[in-house]
């Protein structure tokens, strides 16, 4: 499908740079900039305060989640490609592009707005992909409407083992810098606050918990190792991380892939087979 930019002011990109989550100008594997809209294979609208993508057509549904500090259009390289056998809704997480600010900066709030657009499509049968901060709402989306949920990916996601204060001494710089970027690409700023404060004890009380009830199927795509200062390396052949050692642990129905050569953000570096491997898990299940 094609993208057609919005008249911002800003230019489309059409150099490929080095995926940097803190770059609020970095670019896909399309050349598109993160504020460029997806359009014309399906239509972007608002509902109860979130903003969405939706093509519409296809089943099963595969629902996008993006990380923090993101927006919906960083998925539009599996938008492109997976809308033509499968209904793509990719969505804007409350606080961040063009939805609304949520009422608490929690990952359970951020799924009850996910749960609540779903009951307001009728989507009774879909796929969550989440990345990042993205798989822990698609975790919780579980939890709120699991009969909606066919099967879950996750994409490159993490698990904080150490205490708040230690994560952010430890990462201070990184998160002062990401904060700042994703505000200027239009996120609350309250909101990444207190998110990157939330995820924390979300991993350390409920990630377990709510990741044993998962019943459907589930793959695990994996391409970095999350360090203490919160920066990232390569996952190593056969390496598992604290999060898919919980992941293996809890979960009945899952498969890990792990992708080398590219960084956090293997979806835009490495679009066809992460693509190929969402096709292929999505295929298996209808």
């Amino acid at each position: 499908m094609s993208v057609t930019p919005k008249q911002t002011g800003s230019a489309v990109s059409s150099t490929k740079k080095t995926a940097d989550p803190t770059d609020p100008n970095w670019a896909n594997t399309t050349g598109v900039r993160l504020r460029q809209p997806v359009t014309e294979k399906g239509a972007t609208t608002t509902i109860a305060g979130v903003h969405f993508f939706d093509s519409k057509q296809g089943r099963p549904t595969l629902v996008f989640l993006h990380g923090l500090g993101r927006m919906l259009e960083c998925w539009i390289g599996q938008i492109e490609a997976l809308s033509k056998d499968f209904r793509c809704l990719a969505v804007d997480l409350p606080g961040h592009g063009q939805s609304v600010p949520p009422a608490e900066p929690t990952v359970p709030s951020l799924a009850s707005a996910v749960g609540v657009l779903l009951k307001e499509l009728a989507v009774e049968d879909c796929i969550l992909v989440g990345h990042s901060m993205g798989c822990r709402v698609a975790t919780r989306v579980w939890h709120d409407a699991a009969p909606r949920v066919r099967g879950i990916v996750y994409v490159d996601g993490s698990l904080f083992v150490s205490s708040a204060d230690e994560v952010h001494a430890g990462g201070r710089h990184y998160i002062a810098k990401a904060i700042a970027n994703a505000v200027e690409n239009g996120a609350d700023e309250a909101t990444q606050r207190g998110l990157w404060r939330s995820q924390i004890p979300w991993d350390q009380a409920r990630a377990r918990p709510i990741l044993q009830s998962v019943s459907v199927p589930v793959l695990l795509i994996q391409s970095t190792v999350l360090n203490a200062d919160r920066s990232r390396r390569e996952i190593a052949p056969g390496e598992l991380t604290p999060w898919l050692e919980l992941a293996s642990d809890v979960l009945g129905r899952y498969r890990i892939e792990r992708i080398a050569g590219a960084g956090h953000f293997v979806h835009h570096e490495k679009t066809d087979r992460v693509n190929q491997l969402i096709a292929g898990f999505s295929a298996s299940l209808s």
